[in-house]
């Protein structure tokens, strides 16, 4: 068996090495560059890198919304150094980079630090409702009325107007229908949670111990054991419910 010769040196070795301490001092191996920025890899660095590569990479997943639409970064920016000499004031690791004009460039006049649920909701692509004088995106109204955005999508698409979109509550059975106690009129979803009840113990006064609607409205909350029905020998387990 032939040794290996310790002073052999492998075909392309030189021209590999030569090419990966190339790539080191670009800092296209992961790697700190030899010329890099003290903040190199930290997350505002990621930030500033990130929006350029947005708007200038035609390969990137998102370029047709920045870059493709001709979303740009100011010329001052290309610089990291100028970017952060702008932006450092306001910054914190749960903040994100925000353009506040959608339809203009990365620049210190268009740019701030907000939270992400802010960031989410200043996007381009949100569809924005108008009610009785008040203009939200799906998200925001979603939010106010304690629905998912899906459903509020999913019912504008059925064809419902917006009003009755923003305002049935998302149920089942007979929640739809309003129920009225004075000068107050709530669907019964709404009922239980105003009276603090359990989910659909207004339903089952009305519809199962067939309670008129005052009585179900005004009734306090009690508890009191219920037995269920059992063929074997074994003791009736005991429940507990809210009516």
């Amino acid at each position: 068996m032939l040794k290996k010769n310790k002073y052999a040196v492998k075909l392309g070795s030189i021209k590999t090495e030569k090419k990966a301490k190339s790539s080191r001092e670009n800092g296209k191996l992961g790697g700190r560059p030899t010329n890099a920025n003290p903040l190199f890899g930290t997350r505002q660095y990621r930030a500033w890198s990130s929006m350029k590569e947005r708007c200038n990479n035609p390969n990137t997943k998102c370029f047709s919304r920045y870059g493709g639409r001709g979303i740009k970064v100011c010329d001052s920016w290309n610089s990291f150094h100028n970017f952060w000499k702008d932006m450092e004031e306001g910054y914190a690791d749960t903040l994100k980079l925000d353009r506040i004009n959608n339809e203009k460039g990365y620049s210190k006049k268009n740019c701030r630090w907000v939270t992400h649920k802010e960031n989410c909701n200043n996007k381009g692509n949100h569809r924005y409702i108008t009610l009785d004088g008040v203009t939200k995106n799906i998200t925001q109204w979603a939010e106010m009325l304690g629905e998912k955005p899906q459903t509020l999508n999913r019912r504008i698409k059925r064809g419902w107007s917006i009003k009755n979109a923003l305002s049935l509550p998302n149920s089942k059975f007979k929640n739809y229908k309003w129920y009225k106690l004075g000068k107050q009129k709530m669907t019964m979803m709404q009922w239980d949670k105003h009276l603090g009840l359990k989910h659909g113990t207004v339903r089952s006064r009305i519809f199962i111990l067939k309670w008129s609607i005052k009585k179900a409205l005004t009734a306090p909350k009690t508890t009191y054991p219920k037995t269920t029905l059992t063929t074997s020998r074994r003791r009736p387990k005991v429940l507990s419910g809210d009516y």
